[in-house]
């Protein structure tokens, strides 16, 4: 696993080096860098797995890099350096897709466990390979906000398991009930209709790009009663799961119930 460690101290960068054993913790290679603008030219030259930076730099900010790396399609994982104990930096960074922050100056076993929160996630990536075929049909918004892009991505990335209130608002760094209310500003769903539009977009793919059986794709969107996601999907797309495939499977992009309405009326 490479790391990539970008702060403007020159000590500080080597206090990490000397921090821990990093070959012993799974980390083959350390990259440094003293800016953003060298960080970029990193990450040009480099698989990055893990990226370990300080949120506060000189003439940047550490969260611009990671917006820059979300527009740039990088799925490196990030942990933020800050000296700052409060929220809403921690909550900002973790809105914008950070994996964590750990507050300086950081001790071992913080980073012991940061890297293990790392390994764990490149492992789960590795072994549903499904999650990395649907992210790559899902274009990034760049006007999405932080939080929508947020949830979107723990969404993708739990659409299978749990995604109850409580769990999604404690993921989020919200309140239950405010990040209702927000969802419902930027976009004017409840959160279960929401959940429900992304588990129909994912399962419109899986339709689309692959043989598995209707019943396997309710079930890899985590749904369990076949019948409830044959309603669900006709209700966000106009079809059957099954018209859908016989329709759209190499035809090219999602249409949505009112774009078919649109398409027949100009029949």
């Amino acid at each position: 696993m490479n790391l990539l460690v970008v702060d403007d101290e020159i000590y500080a960068i080597e206090g990490i080096r000397l921090l821990l054993d990093w070959k012993k913790n799974g980390i083959d290679n350390i990259f440094d860098a003293a800016s953003i603008a060298e960080a970029k030219d990193i990450f040009s030259r480099e698989k990055i797995d893990m990226l370990l930076c300080d949120i506060e730099l000189v003439e940047e900010n550490g969260l611009d890099l990671l917006v820059w790396m979300n527009e740039q399609g990088y799925r490196t994982k990030t942990v933020f350096l800050t000296c700052h104990e409060v929220f809403g930096y921690a909550q900002k960074a973790l809105q914008q897709g950070a994996v964590n922050y750990i507050l300086k100056p950081a001790r071992p076993e913080q980073m012991i466990q940061v890297i293990n929160q790392v390994k764990e996630l490149l492992e789960k990536e590795e072994e549903d390979p499904v999650v990395g075929l649907i992210k790559s049909y899902i274009p990034e918004k760049t006007e999405k906000s932080d939080f929508l892009k947020h949830l979107d991505s723990f969404l993708l990335e739990n659409i299978e398991g749990d995604l109850s209130r409580n769990r999604i608002a404690s993921e989020m760094y919200l309140n239950a009930d405010y990040m209702g209310r927000l969802l419902k500003k930027e976009t004017g769903l409840s959160l279960s209709e929401y959940i429900g539009k992304k588990k129909v977009t994912v399962a419109s793919i899986l339709l689309r790009t692959t043989t598995m059986p209707i019943i396997d794709v309710a079930q890899k969107v985590g749904i369990q009663e076949l019948s409830y996601f044959f309603r669900l999907f006709k209700k966000e797309t106009g079809l059957t799961p099954k018209e859908f495939r016989k329709t759209y499977t190499g035809k090219g992009d999602y249409c949505n119930a009112e774009e078919r309405r649109k398409e027949k009326a100009q029949k």
